[in-house]
């Protein structure tokens, strides 16, 4: 299977990449994310994304 194009502004089957990536331990949002966000590279999302960095905007306008 070829790998699709990284644009992270359009919607894409995140799970189910994973699941295709995970074999026979098929992706489990509630046991899985927790141990994938913990990987999670904020500042490479924050550079990559713009809704991520329109987001962290509004938390940003909200919390002063």
């Amino acid at each position: 299977m070829p790998e699709k194009d990284f644009e992270p502004e359009i919607a894409r089957d995140a799970k189910g990449w994973l699941s295709e990536r995970m074999g026979a331990n098929r992706y489990r949002e509630t046991t899985d994310q927790p141990a994938f966000a913990a990987l999670l590279n904020l500042q490479l999302v924050h550079a990559r994304s713009r809704s991520f960095r329109k987001l962290c905007g509004e938390w940003t306008k909200r919390m002063a």
